[in-house]
């Protein structure tokens, strides 16, 4: 019976130092993904990629021959796709709602 009551307060206070770790942690991952996503969605960021993308294309097809530049052109394509652009946006939304839904459950608590 001992034995049981140690590992019930042992688990307590793991879950309590989980939990303060949680509530020390969680803003500062929300203002992390903030600015991240602000940062990614500047226009002088978003310039600079593609030109960094045009270079590495330009480098492959140097260097490297027509399969790396082939797959330089389809990772561009693909992360300028539309569809693809949505859904990184709509990803990073649901984590900044995730982790202001878990900041007001503990700041009940």
């Amino acid at each position: 019976m001992q034995r049981f009551i140690r590992a019930g307060l042992f688990i307590a206070g793991i879950v309590s130092i989980i939990s303060a770790l949680v509530r020390r942690v969680g803003p500062r991952v929300q203002e992390y993904t903030t600015a991240s996503q602000e940062f990614w969605a500047d226009p002088k960021v978003a310039r600079a990629r593609q030109q960094a993308w045009a270079h590495a294309q330009r480098m492959a097809q140097a260097k490297g021959g027509p399969k790396v530049a082939e797959y330089a052109t389809a990772t561009q394509e693909f992360w300028a796709n539309p569809k693809v652009v949505k859904a990184r946006r709509q990803a990073w939304e649901h984590a900044r709602r995730m982790l202001r839904e878990q900041a007001a459950r503990s700041g009940r608590s």
